[in-house]
């Protein structure tokens, strides 16, 4: 199967109709880029949907199959305002294979009524052009499954089209991987028929047993009695083993819903402790700011004079301008002067006559001279003023700082109470008080798969041993039927019944025990191939137990998967899948594209360069959904450097909050995809 186009109409995010067409051959890598939200799991959507119905993806677990709309938002909500005329998403694929071109479309329609939305698959169609130029229309929706099947069967798709989510499930040490793993090679080995087959067999043997039990008498009789009350136990323990692993899986996969309600929860939980934080910085800064009026009053006080400085430099002045004249304090004192008026005569002894000029200025300078009392307040008021000038600036400076101060916190109160209102309306009125109730629920479902795992081991081990003594019950009734010649019908058909079944079981043992080892090891070799040179003398192998459980081996003989990072994790996924798609190919070259949505999350640069190296050449076609965190501008100068890289798609945000689809040449595409910023590995 190689991908040609793929057209999208009104599909999710793209309004209108975009198509993209997809590299293969000698160039056989096409990049879908974009930021998160931009589309690229859209783009993954349309595939599946168009090849298999799919509306929900495994991401889509927690959300229900009406929430999931396909038909675009935008579109939608102008055919409201519209009179709530139809809405036609469509998208139509076209592929290779045998020679055949195939043209598969399925289309959509989305309406309103009564102000809900609805949507509803409408159509869908499949023209298979064969190499004579015959093209034949198909539009049961049944028999083009059956055709699609043929060509990718639903039960392996995963395998070949894949996204992150599939790559997290196969890095869990859980019943649910095992049940992927094995659900993964069980289905690439189609044994649903063998296995059906066995089912058949054992049921026959079961009703033969019973029939050779009434007939039977003596030791015989008793040892298949006996017989057959072991093969029951046997068979309830397994229905009983069954449904554990089923309850293990579905209390694991509860965890895993748990979990990412709470991680939800969590986001909300740091906004409440944000909440909390920034209520005691108001708090604090509240009281800060009540400190700081104090200290503003009492600046305030000091500082009314400032007011009436003019009035103080007046007054300062003219006393000042006094004091220089002589007249505050003055030179002579005012009972001196009154003396020598009175008894006519200079301290000189010259005498002061009534008219002559002495007595004349003695009388003006009396006039002048200042009450003791009032000059002494003067002077006091002159020093006072002196000193009120002197620490003017000072004053003026300290209430200037003060109200800053004050200034400065009350901005910052505006600013914190500013972003607790953002805070608390993050939050909303729901706190998450149920997450107390989830953190118990997951608690319960951790002890419930605990408990459940050690009663599955504990009648796993008593299976075996019921196997102990059926093989022995067997052993006793074929040496008892020989001892006495009994040779019967029925137990010749029970005996071959039951050989028969051996044999199936047998051989699906040994099928998939060689399909475990083959894949293993074409899984470590990939596993090898993408560590970069450090890891790779650290790991020895990888391998799928007889449980399906996936597993790391050092070179110690260590199991070694609960230590190893997440990036080595998530390439050891990619390697057993793609140890799959190589199991599946015929030929070194696997003939299906291997459509990968965001892989690269948690890997490191050299890992990242390490899968480009490799995969374009394990499959036809590499489609990969990348977002700017995990193709950066290295990358790309690496894929582009290796000659392989032949299209290049960017998503593009509208301003309507759309996408478009965007072809640039891989020229263009080191110039649009970013640098690695400091610190980024």
């Amino acid at each position: 199967m190689i991908i040609e186009t793929l057209t999208i109409n009104n599909f999710r995010q793209f309004r209108g109709k975009s198509t993209l067409r997809f590299a293969h051959g000698k160039k056989n890598v096409t990049v879908i880029f974009g930021e998160n939200g931009r589309g690229k799991t859209g783009i993954f959507r349309a595939l599946m949907f168009c090849l298999f119905g799919d509306r929900q993806l495994s991401q889509d677990e927690l959300v229900d199959d009406r929430e999931v709309h396909l038909v675009n938002n935008g579109a939608m909500r102008d055919s409201q305002q519209e009179k709530n005329r139809t809405v036609e998403a469509g998208v139509e694929l076209t592929f290779r294979h045998n020679d055949c071109r195939y043209t598969l479309k399925r289309t959509v329609q989305g309406i309103w009524h009564n102000g809900e939305r609805h949507e509803e698959e409408k159509e869908v169609t499949l023209s298979i052009e064969k190499p004579g130029g015959n093209c034949t229309p198909v539009r049961d929706a049944e028999s083009i499954r059956e055709m699609v099947g043929a060509v990718i069967d639903y039960h392996v798709r995963e395998y070949f089209l894949f996204d992150g989510e599939k790559i997290e499930h196969l890095t869990r040490a859980s019943q649910h991987q095992r049940s992927e793993v094995s659900k993964g090679v069980r289905n690439l080995l189609n044994i649903d028929g063998l296995e059906i087959a066995t089912r058949a067999l054992k049921h026959v043997g079961k009703e033969l047993a019973k029939e050779l039990e009434k007939s039977a008498t003596g030791e015989l009789a008793r040892t298949m009695k006996r017989l057959n009350e072991f093969t029951g136990k046997r068979d309830t323990l397994d229905e009983q083993i069954v449904a554990l692993a089923a309850d293990i899986e579905k209390a694991e996969q509860e965890i895993e819903d748990l979990e990412k309600k709470l991680k939800k929860h969590r986001g909300i939980t740091q906004l409440v402790e944000q909440r909390e934080r920034l209520n005691g910085q108001i708090r604090d800064t509240e009281q800060e700011m009540q400190d700081l009026r104090a200290v503003v009053r009492d600046k305030v006080a000091r500082s009314a004079i400032l007011l009436c400085m003019d009035s103080v430099r007046s007054v300062y002045e003219d006393v000042e301008k006094r004091r220089k004249k002589g007249e505050i304090p003055p030179e002579i004192r005012q009972d001196l002067i009154e003396r020598l008026l009175a008894e006519r005569k200079c301290i000189c002894g010259r005498d002061i006559r009534p008219g002559t000029q002495e007595h004349a200025e003695l009388k003006a300078w009396l006039q002048k001279v200042v009450d003791p009392e009032l000059s002494d307040s003067a002077l006091e008021m002159w020093r006072s003023l002196s000193a009120i000038i002197n620490q003017e600036e000072t004053v003026r400076s300290n209430a200037e700082t003060t109200l800053q101060q004050f200034g400065r916190k009350n901005s910052e109160l505006e600013r914190l109470r500013r972003q607790l209102s953002v805070v608390t309306d993050k939050i909303g009125e729901d706190v998450r008080d149920d997450a107390i109730h989830w953190e118990g629920q997951r608690k319960k479902a951790e002890s419930a798969v605990r408990k459940k795992s050690v009663e599955k081991e504990r009648l796993e081990e008593t299976r075996e041993e019921l196997n102990a003594s059926i093989r022995q019950q067997e052993a006793q009734k074929v040496k008892l039927e020989k001892e006495r010649g009994i040779a019967n019908e029925m137990s010749a058909r029970h005996t071959l019944v039951e050989d028969a079944r051996q044999a199936l079981v047998e051989v699906a043992e040994a099928f998939t025990k060689e399909a475990r080892e083959t894949i293993a090891a074409q899984a470590t070799t990939y596993f090898q191939t993408f560590l970069d040179a450090e890891s790779q003398g650290i790991f020895d192998r990888i391998e799928v137990n007889k449980d399906y459980s996936l597993q790391i081996m050092d070179k110690h003989g260590n199991a070694v998967l609960a230590d190893i990072s997440a990036g080595q994790r998530q390439l050891m996924s990619i390697a057993f899948i793609a140890a799959l798609a190589k199991t599946a190919a015929d030929g070194d070259l696997l003939q299906m594209p291997l459509f990968m949505d965001t892989p690269f999350g948690r890997l490191s640069l050299d890992h990242r360069l390490g899968l480009i190296d490799n995969l374009p050449k394990l499959c036809a076609q590499w489609i990969l959904l990348a977002t700017d965190t995990e193709l950066r501008r290295s990358e790309a100068r690496h894929l582009y450097e290796s000659k392989r890289w032949g299209r290049f798609y960017r998503l593009v945000s509208t301003p309507g909050g759309e996408t478009e689809v965007e072809e640039k040449s891989t020229d263009d595409a080191l110039t649009l995809i970013r640098e690695e910023e400091e610190g980024e590995s």
